[in-house]
């Protein structure tokens, strides 16, 4: 008996270490998921982005494909099914947002495509189903954000270049069309884009990471589609992507970065006048790709969370509402796991995760089951699958 419950202990120990279950904090309590399969057989699922593309009141998802240079629209029909379109594009595609560029109130598709070096835009009809892709030439682009950045209202495109070594700007022409796209030129591979208000003048500015020189720097708008240079400031390793959230509750953007190798994120707090300092630089799954913030506990403080490829897994991190946030709880996703999306999948009230998984072909959603008391949890694994 003794022998059986050492093992027991041991196997407990293990799984903490491993991340497949989750460790306490301090109230005695964890987020958890359950995990599933919800498209399969995708031709290289790199990239997801969460929207209700045909105005059912319903969040749908939407896949870019590296490998088939398309994308996949998964329709939700119901807590448990999807109904799938597909939409060619350009070739390679690297990111995938979703904005309504037209003002018509329909979510529509834009998509980076490293490989093609184009932008494509996809116009949403608002039954679910899209027109033709119309592709803009932006050679290397490997992450594009919709932004205003003349303040005219309709959102523009801010496009980073990587390889090229340049941003480049596509100015909203009205009715979703956008015009010749205006290259500047940067340093040290440019490789996501984050946009806002980061010195609080009224005029959207940028926040770009330099994958090889590991820092992030602002280009601060001038309201009209033109840019001045503003801060630079250090974080982690190849820095993949960045996001531009209020992560301790002060009114003023924060942002936030994967670091792909050191496998952390590191945490910027703004000052509100565009300059940032690092508060933390929490631990995650090896090589980090791709961030997303939402409240998974319910307690109003925004999380954040990393898909990691290496580990093939998905790193929640529980904020605290001060820019501070406790040791990642890590769950599995499939292999080649590379980009995430938040938005309520399942129709339950909370923030559920999609995952594009490139080397399973798969995409997988983990389901929000809430915050569970640790006093009142049964010793498993840290997932439940959906089978």
């Amino acid at each position: 008996m003794r022998l059986t419950h050492l093992l027991l202990y041991l196997c407990l120990i293990a799984m903490i270490l491993t991340g497949d279950i989750g460790v306490a904090d301090a109230r005695r309590q964890t987020v958890a998921f359950n995990r599933r399969v919800v498209a399969m057989r995708l031709p290289g699922p790199y990239a997801v982005a969460c929207a209700d593309f045909n105005l059912d009141g319903r969040m749908d998802v939407a896949v870019a494909n590296f490998l088939g240079n398309s994308v996949t629209v998964l329709l939700r029909k119901g807590t448990n099914s999807f109904e799938s379109g597909f939409y060619g594009i350009g070739a390679g595609p690297a990111a995938i947002e979703t904005c309504d560029l037209s003002g018509d109130a329909i979510p529509d598709i834009i998509v980076a495509n490293y490989t093609g070096g184009s932008v494509s835009i996809l116009r949403g009809r608002g039954d679910g189903s899209f027109e033709a892709a119309v592709n803009y030439p932006v050679p290397k682009a490997h992450h594009a954000i919709p932004v205003d950045l003349n303040n005219d209202g309709a959102p523009d495109l801010a496009v980073a270049d990587d390889d090229a070594n340049r941003m480049s700007i596509l100015i909203n022409q009205g009715g979703g069309g956008f015009g010749t796209p205006v290259h500047l030129q940067s340093s040290g591979r440019p490789h996501a884009v984050a946009g806002g208000d980061f010195d609080r003048d009224g005029k959207q500015d940028l926040a770009v990471t330099r994958l090889t020189e590991n820092r992030i720097t602002l280009m601060l708008g001038n309201g009209d589609g033109t840019f001045r240079n503003g801060s630079s400031t250090p974080v982690g390793r190849s820095p993949h992507h960045v996001i531009a959230v209020d992560l301790n509750r002060d009114g003023m953007l924060d942002l936030a970065t994967a670091d792909s190798d050191n496998s952390t994120v590191t945490i910027l707090l703004g000052d509100g006048n565009g300059a940032f300092s690092q508060s933390a630089q929490p631990v995650v799954g090896s090589i980090p790709l791709y961030l997303a913030a939402a409240d998974f506990n319910g307690d109003n403080n925004l999380d954040l969370a990393a898909v990691n490829l290496n580990s093939a897994n998905v790193s929640i991190l529980i904020g605290s509402g001060t820019g501070t946030f406790e040791g990642a709880i890590n769950f599995p996703a499939a292999s080649g796991a590379s980009t995430l999306a938040t938005g309520d999948l399942d129709d339950d009230g909370k923030p559920d995760v999609a995952v594009a998984n490139s080397n399973a072909n798969t995409v997988s959603m983990l389901s929000s089951r809430g915050v569970i008391p640790l006093s009142r949890r049964p010793i498993t694994r840290g997932i439940v699958d959906g089978n």
